[in-house]
């Protein structure tokens, strides 16, 4: 099991998935970085987080 790294929140992304072990109380993404996918997009619904990890 992954522990979640105590990393500041650099890139102010909001984020609502409390699923993911980079989401914090605030709301906030903390990964050191993000990624988002789908190079095959054409609106918003079509894209997703590629960092998202599960929290365990």
């Amino acid at each position: 099991m992954s522990e979640k790294k105590n990393c500041e929140c650099v890139q102010n992304v909001g984020c609502c998935v409390k699923e993911c072990r980079y989401h914090n109380a605030a709301d906030r993404c903390i990964a050191a970085h993000i990624s988002v996918a789908n190079e095959n997009a054409s609106r918003k619904g079509d894209t997703f987080c590629a960092t998202f990890e599960n929290r365990c």
